[in-house]
C-alpha cells in the first residue's frame, strides 16, 4: 500500500463504508482524483454531497498523520483539488446545510469544498446560490 494506513486511521474512518475503513487513503485519494475529473457533469446533489465525504474523509486521515506523510499527501493532493475548484464555483452556504456544518464543525476555509459546486448541480437545484 502506498499510503499510511494503521489500526488508528481505520478507528478514526470508523462510521465509513467497510472498504473505505478496509483501505484508507489509498481508496480516497484515487477515488477523489476521479470524482474531480467528472464534477462538471454533475447534477445530483445526493451523488455529490456523498462525494464531497471522500475528500472529508482524506482530511480526517491527515489528522493522523506525521508533518512529513501530511506533506506527502498534501501534494498528491494538489492537483485534484486544483481541477475541482476550476469546474465548480463558490456557493453561499454549505451544500450540506446548516445543521450538517455545525454537527461537524465545518468552516469555509477548512472544509472549502462543501462550500463549492459545479454550474451543472446549481443549475438542477434552484435552492444553491452562487456567490
Amino acid at each position: 500500500m502506498p499510503y499510511p494506513h494503521t489500526e488508528k486511521i481505520k478507528k478514526r474512518l470508523e462510521g465509513y463504508a467497510d472498504f473505505i475503513v478496509k483501505d484508507g487513503l489509498n481508496y480516497l485519494i484515487p477515488r477523489w482524483e476521479k470524482i474531480t475529473e467528472d464534477v462538471e457533469m454533475e447534477d445530483d446533489i445526493y451523488e455529490y454531497t456523498n462525494n464531497l465525504d471522500v475528500r472529508s474523509a482524506i482530511d480526517i486521515v491527515l489528522t493522523e498523520l506525521s508533518s512529513e506523510e501530511q506533506k506527502e499527501v498534501e501534494k498528491k493532493l494538489v492537483l485534484p483539488d486544483s481541477l475541482f475548484e476550476e469546474k465548480t464555483i463558490k456557493i453561499k452556504e454549505n451544500i450540506c446545510g446548516l445543521a450538517h456544518e455545525q454537527k461537524h464543525n465545518l468552516t469555509r476555509e477548512k472544509n472549502w469544498y462543501y462550500y463549492r459546486a459545479p454550474k451543472s448541480l446549481i443549475d438542477a437545484n434552484p435552492d444553491i446560490q452562487s456567490v
